[in-house]
């Protein structure tokens, strides 16, 4: 009866043991928002909206953003439930990645009903949720209150937005019209800046119908231009904010306003530190920013950017860079202007001197370009700087990254070196000279015999050559 007991005490706490394990895994199973696809994507891929990560399992990339991804998937699914996050392994489905021209892991593309966009911005989660956010998106979408458009402009002033006032009777979207320009220019953005349009019933009283204006951080602003195919250039040139974060993906999306880039260099902590000397410039940057809207030249040929910490400067220049630092870059020729003064002494005036004397001047050369010469060095440049960063900062790993592949190299070279490539025939034909030596024995032996057979020669004392 013990035993009996015993044994049953016995089973019920293996059942409460396995059932705690099974309570606990599926609080810790958190369900995934992120769609596995197979090569069956190609025969859906013009419905609707499916922002794709083609990845390969091997891929590190791939496996650092593999978290990251998650969380956009969870976050697009609360925002905006028609875009379907997803990921495909192109090692897998080798076909798919083929026909849609992934060449690298991992690649970002969204697909709006068979129009395909490439992610190149930063692999944040907050950029790419509002990069998915803009491709979803209506090509222009209507406001339908003065309380929503309060509200949007009161979000301008972290991201400029295109808004239109049109007629009570609609639009008239003819060819050459400024509404058929507006249309366009909203396509060849559609995953970069928004666009509206509010009917002049409930515009504001200071909005003109059939006017366009743009919306951002130094206030509302109209487009005076006389055709409506100037309407592109100006929304390429008014779609960024006063001081852009740049960085090493985004420069090529700042360069689409065919402007000259001044990035000044500061970092995430201290920009905003009145008391810090990255603060302090920064808000000089800012306020030369301001000051150049209202010079025409400098409104038209400069664009300001801040960029995190000095390594994306120092690859440009090839020369080690901290902040606070300031330099204006040429996207298109990759030519650069460095200040003669310390950025810690340069004041709004004479930044803005030297960007007016200096850098808008046709007889300033710039320094850098895109010569085979200097590709070469950059490249020498930037995978030197790599390594140097990877000893400072992981040592140990560093040297075993380093040190293996050089001590084995080092031992094949030795092994080279020192080796014996001379080659005894013995060594080669050992059967051969066996042979031979018996074959000289045997002959040596019948010589022998043949001597000892000849008859003895007679010793004759009376010979005459005795004497």
């Amino acid at each position: 009866a013990v035993r009996e007991r015993d044994r049953g005490t016995m089973l019920l706490s293996s059942l409460w043991f396995v059932g705690l394990l099974a309570v606990a895994s599926e609080a810790t199973n958190i369900p995934t928002a992120v769609v596995l696809l197979s090569d069956r994507f190609l025969e859906v891929k013009n419905e609707g909206y499916w922002f794709v990560k083609f990845y390969a399992p091997w891929c590190a990339h791939c496996k650092r953003m593999a978290p990251v991804w998650e969380h956009v998937g969870h976050s697009l699914a609360d925002k905006n439930p028609l875009i379907r996050v997803s990921s495909m392994d192109c090692t897998m489905y080798p076909k798919p990645c083929q026909e849609l021209s992934v060449t690298g892991y991992p690649t970002l593309m969204f697909f709006r009903n068979g129009q395909v966009m490439q992610y190149e911005g930063e692999r944040e989660k907050e950029a790419m949720v509002d990069f998915a956010i803009k491709a979803a998106a209506p090509l222009v979408t209507p406001i339908q209150s003065l309380t929503q458009y309060n509200e949007i402009k009161s979000a301008s002033v972290r991201e400029p937005v295109f808004l239109r006032v049109t007629p009570p009777e609609g639009d008239e979207t003819g060819e050459g019209s400024v509404a058929e320009a507006y249309k366009n220019a909203a396509n060849d953005l559609l995953s970069k800046s928004r666009f509206y349009s509010i009917s002049s019933k409930i515009a504001p009283q200071n909005l003109k119908e059939g006017h366009v204006y743009v919306l951002r951080d130094v206030g509302i602003e109209e487009f005076e231009g006389e055709e409506a195919s100037s309407l592109l250039p100006w929304v390429y040139g008014e779609r960024l904010p006063l001081l852009a974060k740049a960085s090493a993906a985004t420069l090529s999306h700042l360069a689409l306003s065919d402007k000259l880039i001044v990035l000044v260099v500061a970092n995430q902590i201290d920009r905003f530190s009145t008391s810090h000397p990255v603060g302090i410039f920064y808000s000089t940057g800012l306020a030369a920013a301001k000051a150049a809207r209202g010079d025409e030249e400098m409104r038209k040929r400069l664009q300001f950017a801040w960029v995190d910490g000095g390594s994306l400067v120092s690859n440009i220049a090839m020369q080690p860079i901290e902040p606070p630092f300031v330099l204006v870059l040429n996207y298109t020729t990759y030519e650069y202007y460095l200040p003669q003064d310390a950025p810690e002494k340069m004041t709004e005036a004479s930044l803005l001197l030297w960007l007016r004397e200096t850098v808008l001047s046709p007889d300033t050369v710039p320094l850098g370009g895109r010569s085979l010469l200097l590709r070469v060095k950059r490249l020498f440049y930037e995978v030197y700087t790599n390594i140097v960063q990877m000893f400072s900062t992981q040592p140990l790993l560093s040297c075993c990254l380093f040190g293996v592949p050089i001590a084995f190299l080092s031992m094949i070279t030795y092994s080279l070196c020192m080796a014996d490539f001379s080659v005894d025939r013995d060594e080669i034909y050992p059967d051969e000279d066996d042979e031979e030596r018996e074959l000289l024995d045997d002959s040596d032996e019948d010589d022998e015999e043949d001597y000892g057979s000849r008859p003895n020669p007679v010793y004759d004392d009376d010979h005459e050559k005795n004497d």
